[in-house]
């Protein structure tokens, strides 16, 4: 089983693991929160995988890239005239993961309209495809993510609160990866395996890149940590050295403001990320990174012990 092969180090990770192999031989309804790359698809397949319907389908729907209005047709399907464009019948996605399981990535950019009809086969588990009278059943395992922290997308009505307590029978919450750093190396040496492999080299990281990657905020999570991975391999020459690795944004105040608002950071969050920066920026040069935080050497080492930034 795939679920037993994944090591890490992070207790906020375990306790998500654990939850999985607890849920995934149910059947119940699953909505997976975190943010952007933290690896909601990952555990959205974990979870199929773990089940009984393994041999079957595993459905996973962009719910963003589908256009407002062929939402309700690519979901529930149609029958040939039921517009203009019906030139024949068609089977929507849910028909399609019959005793498998669809994912539904990204629920709350669907609109109210569509996530109604989504509650109704959730609770009754059959649908009526457009223009047709005739009822179909319909046994697929749900799986939902949010692309928002619930607070934000049920208080500005982007996901619907009935639609949220159907699908939350089991809530997971997937820990960003500067809450779980303790797996960063793990996570490294696993894209130099896969990227060596991909491309023919043998690139391995200086002490100096690792310390860079250690003490970078990662606001794309595990996404952003396999480009970078991915990038320093294609252009490294054996060794990879802190200058190729593509850490460097050029991220506004207000953009840093706004993602940290809309992930619902807290003080400690915001915190541990302008100390990495700073200390990014001063190339991990303590005395210079603790007279512009305005803080001692030892309360810096302090924090940097609390953050797990040493």
């Amino acid at each position: 089983m795939l679920l037993d092969n994944i090591e890490t180090r992070s207790p906020f990770f375990i306790e998500v693991l654990n939850l999985v192999r607890r849920v995934a031989p149910t059947d119940a309804s699953i909505l997976i929160t975190g943010e952007t790359g933290a690896g909601k698809d990952f555990i959205a397949e974990l979870i199929h995988e773990g089940s009984a319907r393994r041999a079957h389908p595993f459905l996973k729907i962009d719910c963003a890239s589908i256009p407002i209005s062929l939402a309700e047709s690519e979901f529930f399907g149609y029958e040939k005239g039921a517009f203009s464009d019906a030139t024949e019948s068609k089977q929507g996605k849910l028909q399609m993961a019959q005793r498998g399981t669809i994912y539904l990535d990204g629920i709350n950019h669907l609109t109210q309209g569509v996530q109604s009809k989504l509650l109704r086969f959730v609770q009754e588990r059959s649908l009526e495809p457009l223009g047709s009278n005739r009822t179909i059943r319909v046994d697929c395992r749900l799986i939902a993510s949010c692309s928002l922290p619930l607070e934000t997308s049920l208080k500005e009505k982007q996901l619907r609160e009935d639609l949220y307590y159907r699908l939350a029978a089991v809530l997971i919450e997937l820990p960003p990866l500067r809450r779980r750093m303790e797996d960063l190396s793990l996570l490294v040496a696993e894209f130099l395996q896969q990227f060596n492999e991909k491309y023919g080299k043998k690139a391995l990281l200086s002490s100096e890149a690792g310390s860079a990657l250690q003490s970078y905020s990662w606001p794309g999570n595990i996404r952003e940590l396999r480009n970078v991975i991915e990038n320093a391999v294609i252009h490294s020459d054996g060794l990879i050295k802190p200058g190729i690795l593509a850490l460097h944004r050029s991220i506004t105040q207000q953009d840093s403001l706004h993602f940290a608002a809309e992930q619902l950071c807290s003080i400690e969050d915001l915190e541990r990320m302008y100390i990495t920066e700073v200390l990014r920026r001063v190339r991990g040069h303590q005395g210079k990174a603790a007279k512009i935080l305005g803080i001692n050497r030892k309360t810096l080492l302090m924090k940097k012990r609390k953050y797990g930034l040493d």
